[in-house]
């Protein structure tokens, strides 16, 4: 039985940790519908290291994330309305729906 292919190049490296990153925040989704514990500490970590070396890099390599960070920011901000949604009901939960007026949006 052959071991796993370890990524050769520091594109490799990149692309995996990029992955990571995605799955971390779909399975922090995937978490906060099932009304679990969710620590977010990892997953800013990650994404943070990420950019920063995605941002390191030549322009032109750098390019080829772009897609895939524009998905994962729209996968963030999904996940922030979700946790905004989920503050809210318990929130609505815990007073017993009194005061629901100051939970409306004001945008």
């Amino acid at each position: 039985m052959s071991e796993p292919s370890q990524p050769t190049d520091i594109n490799e490296l990149l692309e995996r940790d990029a992955g990571l990153a995605a799955s971390l925040v779909a399975a922090a989704r995937r978490l906060l519908a099932e009304g679990r514990f969710l620590d977010l500490g990892a997953l800013e970590a990650r994404i943070s290291q990420l950019c920063g070396r995605i941002s390191g890099m030549p322009q032109e390599e750098g390019q080829r994330f772009a897609t895939f960070l524009g998905e994962l920011n729209e996968e963030l901000d999904a996940l922030a309305r979700e946790i905004e949604a989920r503050c809210t009901l318990l929130a609505l939960e815990r007073t017993g729906g009194s005061g629901t007026a100051a939970y409306a949006r004001r945008d």
